[in-house]
């Protein structure tokens, strides 16, 4: 699908359909290339007789040209699919290792864009994949620009399995979203591999489907009273995040932007996401699976951090002392179960790790690269910054006080101007 105007959609209709096929088609498979030509002057039968829309064909070239580049590049139109990714590779005529910030990506060459080609003004498209839910997407900058906005123009990519992922919380197939958001849709039985009528109608079908899944998904996303653009709907926290400014919560910096940078940071290297432990390896036991869901939610609500967001300044203030006496205390254990207790976490410890049982990233595949967190003990000659909510853990983990060098503690003060309540999904 491409689409000139997003906040049309709702009550547009389709202006045009089109087929295309691999540009060898008519000599490579001519029985093929018959079988598409004549479904099509069918159909232009059945416009002319006053029913459903026109259907193009064109070859794949065309196809990259006349929509792809001067619909979703040149007028800057939104190219809308399901699981898009798959879908443009199908186009491609080459791929490559994506580079810079799409780096671990994949850069797809629609036309060949070299110094001697006529396209050489033509982009490509990469996209890296941000798990199996969503990617990034866009037009890189062609070899050479014609035209300078060209230089800036990125394209407008919207993948509904990511936008329906963002909104329920789930994924899944084409057929499965679509009964999700209440546009039942089941394919017709085919042969796959073989091109015929009932095959394009099925296709043809899917496509339909597509657009049935973006009306109902955009009609849902309107819900929500945020100025979050769809194709930045990355996930569940993409809307989440983007209520913070609708109720008026300005980030830290911007209303406080003397923070100071030193504790920022320490903050900063303490934060382990992703956490997960196992006590007992290669040994046989029975076990019980055991998961939180929203997890950061529940302790953020638990430990009363709402203050600090919606607070017009956070104050430093030192609690090395308090920190060394909460963790020597001898009903430390029993404390934990005391949600008052809770909320006096909010701090940021540096100790000395000697055998401290705590969150440590590090390289844990000797034949790997990528660094991973693990909750195991820690040795190390240099200081570390940990979350006082970790530390604790430690203490009950190993029964010994880590060394502690220093802490701080973030005091909420005051309240945000300008905060207002908001409707959430408009109820």
């Amino acid at each position: 699908l491409y689409i000139d105007r997003l906040d049309s959609m709702l009550g547009g209709h389709c202006v045009e359909e089109g087929l295309f096929y691999a540009d060898d088609l008519a000599e490579s498979a001519p029985e093929t290339f018959q079988i598409l030509g004549e479904y099509v002057e069918h159909h232009r039968a059945e416009v002319a007789a006053g029913s459903d829309t026109k259907i193009r064909l064109m070859s794949r070239t065309d196809f990259v040209e006349q929509i792809i580049f001067k619909n979703g590049y040149d007028k800057n139109a939104l190219i809308v699919g399901f699981n898009l990714p798959f879908d443009l590779t199908r186009i491609a005529i080459e791929s490559s290792n994506a580079k810079k910030h799409f780096y671990g990506g994949i850069s797809l060459e629609l036309v060949a864009t070299g110094p001697e080609a006529k396209s050489r003004f033509r982009p490509r498209i990469v996209y890296k994949a941000l798990g199996s839910k969503r990617s990034l997407m866009q037009f890189t900058s062609p070899y050479r620009a014609d035209v300078a906005q060209h230089e800036a123009s990125k394209g407008q990519f919207l993948d509904l399995k990511t936008l329906g992922f963002a909104l329920t919380d789930r994924s899944g197939s084409l057929e499965s979203m679509s009964t999700s958001f209440g546009v039942p849709y089941m394919k017709r039985d085919v042969v796959h591999g073989v091109v015929s009528p009932d095959y394009i109608t099925y296709c043809r079908e899917d496509v339909a489907a597509t657009t049935n899944l973006l009306r109902a998904e955009l009609k849902e996303f309107e819900r929500h009273p945020i100025t979050l653009d769809p194709p930045a709907a990355y996930s569940p926290a993409s809307i989440g995040k983007a209520y913070l400014p609708a109720m008026g919560i300005a980030p830290i910096l911007n209303r406080q932007p003397d923070f100071p940078d030193r504790e920022l940071g320490y903050a900063m290297t303490a934060y382990y996401g992703g956490r997960a432990e196992c006590r007992i390896r290669k040994t046989f036991v029975p076990v019980t699976y055991v998961d939180f869901l929203s997890m950061y939610p529940t302790v953020n609500a638990l430990m009363g951090n709402w203050n600090h967001v919606i607070a017009e300044n956070i104050v430093v203030v030192d609690a090395t002392e308090k920190v060394r006496d909460l963790l020597s205390s001898p009903i430390l254990a029993s404390d934990c179960f005391d949600p008052i207790f809770w909320k006096q976490l909010f701090c940021f410890v540096e100790i000395v790790p000697d055998g401290d049982i705590v969150p440590v990233r590090a390289n844990y595949n000797p034949h790997g690269t990528t660094m991973g967190i693990g909750i195991n003990p820690f040795f190390s000659d240099r200081p570390s910054w940990f979350a006082l909510a970790d530390l604790v853990t430690s203490v009950l983990l190993t029964g010994k006080v880590p060394k502690i060098t220093q802490a701080f503690e973030l005091q909420a003060s005051g309240q945000q101007q300008g905060l207002k309540p908001v409707k959430l999904r408009g109820t």
